[in-house]
């Protein structure tokens, strides 16, 4: 368990990341702390990568030890080999499954999001969810095995004793909020040399807040000359802090600020109405206004548009965004 001077210290790098070191008192708070710990804290967000390039950018990297800074370029290393390996996967899966017509919808991953923003990316997940329609699953099934993709005995069965108990909790919560209208939508989740079919039937049953069509709101991106139908931004942020929700204790230090970044490059360009509607038929309203409201306090007030602050500000008048 870190002490409470290593966690003050990684928040206060947090915000510097982004905000830069104007009066913070990052320094000091590293010149007191184990840096190893708080290398460690670092590492667990699995954000190297986006917080090498912000605190260069902001100047923060000027003032951080040399072990931090090496620890940061190894785990980044690391991590981009593992995207290669997870992006090639996705560009087989998506060429196999636009020559056989199979409807399908990405969730933008690492992988995807890397080519839309060339800097840094926005996130830092370590796999592509994939939704496929009901109708199509046999035969994309059967296109993945003979790409030589591999899947776990257990693949299909919506709980698995594979997985302990607040997984399943956790993974259910998840796919009924992010599942199309499909009655028996399935999940694909590609990991390394891994693939995983999933049918939640009892998903409804478990976390009954509406559905949407998730088809209807992808947007076909051109990559590298292969077409992909992904889930749109507006929806993806939706998803991002939905994962945020579910992702207690440590891990919101993750989600949170792979928010802060999409809102960096993307804030103005969103829809806020399509995103006020899709709350209102989910019921997330509040749960996005208060991490509109964190945000801001790590990114500063004006990381937060003034639309987003007209449609979401007024569920909670007492949170300030600074």
């Amino acid at each position: 368990m870190a002490k409470h001077a290593e966690r003050k210290a990684f928040e206060a790098f947090l915000k510097s990341c982004i905000r830069g070191v104007q009066s913070s008192d990052l320094p000091a708070l590293l010149h007191h702390t184990d840096i190893h710990e708080v290398d460690r804290l670092v590492a667990r967000t699995g954000l190297d990568g986006f917080l090498m390039s912000c605190s260069r950018i902001t100047g923060t990297i000027s003032h951080l030890p040399d072990s931090l800074v090496q620890g940061m370029l190894k785990r980044h290393g690391l991590t981009m080999m593992k995207n290669e390996i997870i992006r090639s996967h996705l560009d087989e899966v998506s060429r196999c499954f636009n020559n056989a017509r199979i409807r399908y919808v990405v969730l933008k991953g690492i992988q995807i999001i890397n080519r839309i923003y060339p800097e840094f990316s926005c996130r830092s997940v370590g796999d592509i969810d994939i939704f496929i329609h009901p109708e199509d699953y046999r035969s994309a099934a059967a296109l993945l095995e003979s790409s030589g993709f591999s899947f776990p005995d257990q693949a299909m069965h919506a709980v698995s004793d594979v997985y302990d108990k607040n997984w399943v909790e956790r993974e259910m919560r998840e796919i009924s909020y992010v599942r199309p209208a499909w009655p028996d939508a399935i999940r694909l989740d590609i990991h390394l040399s891994m693939e995983i079919f999933r049918n939640h039937e009892q998903m409804n049953q478990i976390f009954p807040i509406g559905k949407l069509d998730w088809l209807s709101h992808a947007t076909v991106l051109n990559i590298d000359g292969l077409m992909i139908p992904c889930l749109d931004d507006e929806y993806e942020l939706l998803h991002m802090i939905f994962h945020y929700s579910i992702w207690h204790s440590f891990m919101g230090h993750k989600w949170l600020v792979d928010i802060c970044r999409m809102l960096q490059v993307k804030a103005d360009s969103l829809d806020w109405k399509k995103i006020y509607d899709a709350c209102r038929c989910l019921n997330l309203r509040r749960l996005v206004s208060l991490t509109l409201s964190l945000c801001a306090s790590i990114g500063g007030p004006d990381l937060i548009p003034e639309a987003a602050k007209r449609y979401f500000l007024p569920v909670h008048r007492s949170l300030a965004y600074t």
